[in-house]
């Protein structure tokens, strides 16, 4: 498996967004395609490889706090969950924000995806909510990647 930077808009690109809406979106019978991706040209986009397929990707960006980043999406091809990609590219995903001087991530999970999250040290903070383009109950996690951990807002 290779782990490597993906640009936006470019053939990988690409990839991203049809994974991002059959593993994501389709199951909750709604479209990646509705949503507003500009913002992605400023983000860290990561995929995960097997040769030219597409295992899994992730996209993390810049919030308005000048250490704390947003991990806008982690997602895995449901043909190969439980296989460790999702750690590995999250720990890539560590291993960058702490290279560029940052050390917090935060990122709306899934309550399905709390316990893999739990997994890797982050924790939930906040009431769970419901959001317009996934409507299933999320809740917020960080992880203080050096120094305390706790709550960021």
């Amino acid at each position: 498996m290779l782990i490597k930077e993906i640009s936006y808009g470019s053939k990988n690109y690409q990839q991203t967004i049809k994974l991002r809406d059959k593993v994501m979106k389709v199951p909750l019978n709604r479209s990646i395609y509705d949503e507003e991706l500009f913002k992605e040209k400023e983000a860290y986009i990561l995929g995960a490889f097997a040769n030219e397929q597409l295992l899994a990707t992730a996209v993390l960006s810049q919030t308005e706090r000048e250490d704390l980043l947003k991990l806008d999406y982690l997602c895995v091809d449901t043909d190969i969950q439980n296989k460790h990609v999702g750690t590995k590219l999250l720990q890539t995903i560590e291993e960058y924000t702490l290279s560029i001087g940052k050390n917090s991530i935060v990122l709306e999970a899934r309550m399905t995806a709390m316990p893999f999250y739990k997994k890797q040290n982050y924790i939930p903070f906040g009431e769970t909510f419901t959001k317009v383009n996934a409507p299933v109950e999320h809740i917020l996690m960080n992880k203080q990647l050096i120094g305390e951990a706790g709550n960021l807002f």
